[in-house]
Formats: structure tokens, sequence, C-alpha cells
């Protein structure tokens, strides 16, 4: 029996090549693997706004005999997952019952701890692994993430430099491919891309594969367009009942992949770390309280 990551690996992988129906279907079990689990299938087509016949010629697309086979995988993956769910239910009605902000609260609490679950349920230990160990070993890791995105990047930058010199932040405030135009065999490009997915990341990070680096790519979907660039792929849900994507996964994914980053590395990264650590206490860049005579 298939595994949930490689029905998802196979479904990403076939997408372009399935009719329009079946795309948007693809598109909806990609985004939305845990719905697979705990709908029906014809509650799921209702849902993503598809017809359950479309969802029954996607299984047998993919080469299951019916619709319960392919649902397999994901109700196992859900099975295997922690047993917290009734005690978030409660959780967050308690907040949605508080105060005017209370519902909204609850429904943004509701879609980031969503989002951040599966997340991690997703990942690949060793897929994450690798990127780590790519990044590090790189003659130079370019990080790249637009708009919104560039703070999050600029995080990863700010806090990955303190272990490692071949960091470079990719800006937004001007051309992209200009600060590309360097980057080649034995880089690496880190990328951040959500939709809706920019222009301009889609064709950097394709410019950087043909000219031989490397992409670890922090994305939404493995439907996104810059995933099929991916030497390292790392899923990042961003649903929100806001305007806005959210965020949190995001963020909680470049947090662990800078956590294997150091793990991974060797007594040099613990030094740089400390060295940078105890200069910055020497030049009195940290607060420290005023001790009371």
């Amino acid at each position: 029996m298939m595994q949930l990551v490689e029905i998802l690996d196979l479904l990403a992988a076939r997408q372009s090549a399935l009719s329009p129906q079946l795309q948007r279907a693809a598109r909806a079990v990609l985004d939305q693997p845990e719905e697979v689990a705990i709908t029906s299938m014809r509650g799921f087509a209702q849902k993503f706004g598809i017809t359950p016949g479309s969802m029954l010629r996607l299984a047998r697309e993919l080469g299951f005999d019916n619709y319960e086979q392919f649902r397999h995988g994901f109700q196992e993956a859900v099975r295997s997952g922690p047993d917290t769910f009734a005690t978030r239910a409660e959780w967050l009605q308690q907040v949605g019952s508080q105060g005017d902000g209370g519902p909204v609260l609850a429904e943004m609490a509701k879609a980031q701890l969503a989002n951040i679950e599966s997340a991690f349920r997703q990942i690949d230990p060793q897929a994450i692994g690798d990127a780590a160990a790519s990044i590090i070993s790189a003659r130079r890791s370019y990080i790249m993430g637009l708009g919104a995105l560039n703070g999050l990047s600029g995080y990863f930058h700010f806090v990955g430099r303190l272990a490692l010199e071949n960091l470079t932040l990719v800006q937004s405030t001007g051309s992209v491919m200009d600060e590309l135009l360097r980057i080649g065999d034995g880089d690496v490009l880190l990328t951040l891309s959500v939709q809706p997915y920019a222009e301009e990341t889609l064709k950097a990070v394709a410019f950087a594969k043909r000219q031989g680096a490397r992409c670890v790519i922090v994305t939404d979907s493995r439907a996104a367009p810059v995933a099929q660039f991916a030497d390292h792929l790392l899923l990042a849900p961003t649903a929100s009942p806001q305007f806005f994507p959210s965020m949190t996964s995001a963020l909680a994914l470049l947090e662990s992949l800078l956590a294997l980053i150091v793990s991974k590395g060797d007594r040099e990264v613990v030094e740089a770390i400390a060295r940078i650590d105890a200069l910055r206490n020497a030049e009195g860049i940290y607060w420290k309280p005023t001790r009371k005579r």
C-alpha cells in the first residue's frame, strides 16, 4: 500500500498531464490532503466545487481500483498523528466565545494550528535534512523571498549568517536577476513562494536552475509553479480565514531548517556562533538591566 507522501508525489508529478477537470481535483487534494481523510468523496467534491466523478477518475488515473483504496493512505496518515483533536476543539470553542474579537481569533488560531500540523505531518525528515546539508556545503547560498515574503527571507538570512558565512540575501529593491547573475554550479537558491505566485520568482528560479544551481523551495503546494524546479521541496500550507495567507507554517519550517543547519554543522559553526555572541556582549549590543546599589 502506498504511503501518503508517495501518493502526493505521484499526483504532483502527473498533474500537468491531466485534463483541466482532473487538474482542479488534483490541486484540491494537494492543498488539503487531510480533508480527503476526514471527508467523504461526495463531501470533498462539494467543498472544492468539483464533481464526485472527477475524484473517482483521479484515483483511477493514479492506479487505484477505487476511491476508497486511494483514500486509505490519507486516513492512515491521520490515524498515526497525535490524538489532540478533542482537546483542541474544546479550547477553540472557549476562545471563540470570549469578547468581540473571540470568533476572529478562534478562526485564525484554527487555521494556523492546522497549517503547522499539516506542514510537519507531510514533511520528510530526509528531505529537510538534505536541504540543510545542501545549504551548508554550497559555495554560496542565496536566500530569496519577494514582496511580503521578503521579511521571512531576511529573518532566515539574519539568523543563518550567525552560523554560516556563505549566505547571501537577495534584495527585492532592484532587479532580482541582477543579483543572481553570478549564481551557478555549486550554489544553492532557497526560495519562498506562495499563492498568488510572483512571476519574477518563477523566472529567477528557472534562471538559477539553468545556471546549474540547486534549489530549495518552500511553497504552499506541490502544484505551485516553482515546485517543478525543486531539488528539495518543503511544503508550508497558508490557509487563512482572512484575505491574506498565513505565514506561520513557513516560518516554522524555516526555523526547523536553521536548527538542522546548526546540528549538521561542524565545530566551526558552533565556534562562529559563540564568537559573534561574545562580540555582541563585549560591544554592548544586548541590553542588560542596571544593577541597583
